[in-house]
């Protein structure tokens, strides 16, 4: 269907690639979430703004949102761009 987020996994199943995709999202009322390899970005509407360095930090303890301002600015963009040009509904 044309109207879900979703690809397919066949390219990683066949031993072609690794990698499913460079990033995923997730929303759900007043929360917005983008994912890649190594950044997560949350935004939470009235709440604080986290940003979390899963390399070095896999649990999520210490949010990166104040220190790394340029990561920040990049994950806020990416995630703006696939809500508002609808390229999360492929």
């Amino acid at each position: 269907q044309e109207a879900i987020d979703a690809r397919s996994f066949r390219p990683v199943l066949e031993a072609g690639t690794d990698e499913h995709r460079q990033e995923a999202l997730s929303t759900l009322r007043h929360f917005r979430c983008i994912r890649t390899k190594r950044w997560k970005y949350v935004e939470n509407e009235n709440d604080i703004t986290e940003l979390y360095d899963l390399g070095n930090d896999p649990s999520e303890l210490n949010n990166k949102a104040e220190e790394e301002t340029e990561v920040l600015r990049e994950m806020r963009g990416r995630l703006g761009t696939r809500l508002l040009e609808g390229q999360w509904n492929r």
